[in-house]
């Protein structure tokens, strides 16, 4: 249940196909651009910048990122049934685990697939609607793993199935010159306890709570607690907070004063 969200991603997968449903390959959609030019357009396929912080994984037909206030949802187009545009607002529908969800906010990324007359690509902030002949394939049941709930500095919460740390980092390796910049998704957290470094599994954490001055206070299962520092350095730090919810989401981290982890109560 999502009271409210920071920072939001709905990741891309690869769906099941029931008989009777369509895939993604021949799906179709009617979009209309800003210049009121509509056109039929198969096997659709999206891109936005900044997909690799969230877990879950960017499938082959990819997402559009759709910006709220607080936060940043990105949507698989194969779970999309329409969106709509007004002004600078865009209304998303679309289907999660069987569930019809409505979204609005701000459009990012690009939309992309074959019309008749020949490859179609249309910038985010240039849609003005877009309508699906059919509905998306079956989704299936999300998959059971360590689940967590963050609390946020404005009093709302947000529980997350199969949660992860994220970190990324910039690496040399396998590179005569240059490097690339790595992104992993980690199911521990790495602390300072005086000059050591701890790593704990989420398996065995109770609780995590975050201060303004950058301590953070762990408390295991077994009831032992230690409060550190955040550990920093390739894999070791936190860059945010990403699970599934009504999607896969991605909590920036200073947003985040507490995770209690498992099933947890209101606090």
């Amino acid at each position: 249940m999502i009271n409210k969200l920071i920072e939001v991603t709905i990741a891309c997968a690869s769906m099941t196909v029931l008989a009777g449903q369509t895939p993604n390959a021949i799906r179709m959609a009617t979009v209309e651009d800003v210049a009121g030019v509509k056109t039929d357009v198969s096997a659709p396929r999206a891109s936005f910048d900044g997909w690799q912080k969230f877990s879950g994984g960017i499938g082959p037909v990819g997402c559009l990122s759709l910006t709220l206030p607080d936060y940043e949802l990105a949507i698989p187009i194969d779970r999309v049934i329409s969106i709509v545009v007004s002004g600078k607002v865009g209304e998303v529908v679309f289907d999660w685990r069987g569930q019809q969800r409505t979204l609005s906010g701000t459009l990012k990324g690009s939309l992309a697939g074959k019309s008749d007359f020949g490859d179609f690509t249309l910038a985010a902030d240039k849609i003005k609607s877009v309508a699906f002949k059919s509905p998306p394939s079956n989704q299936g049941a999300a998959g059971s793993d360590q689940s967590g709930t963050l609390f946020l500095e404005n009093g709302h919460q947000i529980q997350l199935a199969a949660i992860r740390r994220h970190d990324s980092y910039y690496s040399t390796a396998g590179y005569v010159i240059g490097g690339s910049t790595r992104y992993s998704h980690y199911d521990d957290i790495l602390f300072m306890r005086g000059e050591s470094i701890v790593t704990v599994k989420f398996e065995d954490l109770q609780k995590l709570e975050f201060d303004a001055a950058g301590a953070v206070t762990v408390t295991l299962k077994n009831g032992n607690t230690a409060t550190g520092k955040l550990a920093t350095g390739a894999g070791a730090g936190l860059e945010g907070w990403t699970g599934e919810a009504d999607g896969f989401v991605f909590v920036a981290p200073e947003s985040v004063r507490a995770v209690i982890f498992g099933s947890a109560p209101e606090k």
